[in-house]
């Protein structure tokens, strides 16, 4: 097979693969050399016995996957929706998201890339999606959801502040689909919409949790505003901890029941 795109672009297509994760994308083109015989090496079962952490039973599916086609689809999504990718071998790969527990490959990205920027000033805001009127008032800026998250947004751009939501799909779908008028004006107002997963990937319960580490992972501060013991912007939170972030908590009111 000739090599008909740009090099990093191969690592952004492994990253459409579902049996794919992150670490053993690097692994891959560690062990082939470069992402296109990585890319390649993925169309033979045989190449696959030397990755660890692939299994066995995902050998044929990964085969399927593999295609031309699927190279075709993934490069044609990119131009019509104006989404480029960065990958973890690009200079613009923001340093902060290197130092996470397994960082991403690859990361696609619509709008104001400059944000990425190490130098620029990040705070993540999370809590809860069911929030409170007093949750509510006090939320200013943040990464993507229903509830605090889409409020933060909000406050942002009230403020004439620069945005950037971590979203758990493809950034060709508006999920949840009520925040299209929110996307389009973080967007309109040199905001950014960033995400792991290419074009054409739906929202999944499992997206999420991955989400949230790049929304530590990009920030130097972290603000939970309401959020229950087991949620996720407490995991967040923990994994900003884990990386040296700094933490800070809205005092919840005692007459609420969506904060612990």
């Amino acid at each position: 097979m000739e090599q008909q795109y740009e090099s990093n672009f191969y690592i952004a297509a492994m990253q459409s693969i579902s049996s794919l994760g992150a670490a053993t994308i690097r692994d891959l083109v560690e062990k082939f050399g470069n992402p296109y015989e990585a890319w390649c090496a993925l169309q033979n079962r045989k190449n696959l016995t030397k990755i660890l952490g692939i299994p066995s039973t995902k050998y044929r599916q990964i085969e399927k996957e593999a295609t031309d086609e699927r190279l075709r689809t993934i490069y044609k999504a990119l131009k019509n929706w104006h989404i480029e990718y960065i990958t973890y071998l690009d200079v613009l790969f923001p340093g902060h998201l290197q130092e996470i527990y397994n960082p991403p490959a690859v990361i696609f990205v619509r709008g104001n890339v400059s944000l990425l920027d190490d130098e620029t000033m990040k705070i993540a805001m999370v809590g809860a999606r069911k929030c409170s009127d007093y949750g509510r008032n006090v939320a200013i800026v943040s990464g993507g959801a229903r509830g605090i998250d889409s409020h933060s947004h909000e406050g942002a751009l009230a403020a004439n502040g620069q945005v950037i939501v971590v979203m758990g799909c493809g950034l060709d779908i508006v999920y949840p689909p009520e925040n299209k008028r929110l996307f389009d004006a973080v967007l309109k107002n040199n905001g950014l919409l960033v995400s792991e997963y290419p074009p054409g990937t739906p929202p999944s319960g499992v997206h999420f949790p991955a989400r949230n580490r790049i929304i530590s992972g990009l920030s130097q501060i972290i603000i939970v505003v309401e959020a229950k013991a087991s949620s996720g912007s407490l995991i967040t939170a923990d994994m900003a901890a884990n990386e040296g972030r700094e933490i800070y908590v809205v005092p919840g009111s005692i007459l609420s029941t969506v904060a612990e």
